[in-house]
C-alpha cells in the first residue's frame, strides 16, 4: 500500500487498500442493495434536492466489515483516530 496526502494530516489516499477482487465483490453486493437519491441535512429538515446534491448513495452499518478494514486502515489513520 502506499500513502498519498495531497492535503497533510487531513486528507489521504491509500493506493491498492483493497484487491482487485475485493473491490468487485463491494461493488457486487452494492448493486444487490440498491442505491437511492442522496438527501441533505437542513435546518428545514431533509430535503432532496437535486441542484446541489444529484448523486445516488447506499447507507448500511455493517460492524462486521469495519472489524475487518480497521487493522488493515489503523497503521495509516491520524494519532486522532487510533
Amino acid at each position: 500500500m502506499k500513502k498519498e496526502s495531497p492535503v497533510e494530516d487531513e486528507i489521504f489516499l491509500l493506493h491498492n487498500f483493497l484487491t482487485t477482487d475485493e473491490c468487485n465483490s463491494f461493488i457486487r453486493d452494492s448493486e444487490k442493495r440498491g442505491y437511492e437519491q442522496a438527501a441533505i441535512n437542513s435546518t428545514n429538515g431533509v430535503i432532496l434536492d437535486l441542484s446541489h446534491r444529484n448523486n445516488s448513495r447506499q447507507l448500511f452499518d455493517d460492524s462486521g466489515l469495519g472489524q475487518w478494514l480497521w487493522p488493515r486502515l489503523q497503521p495509516f489513520a491520524p494519532d486522532l483516530l487510533r
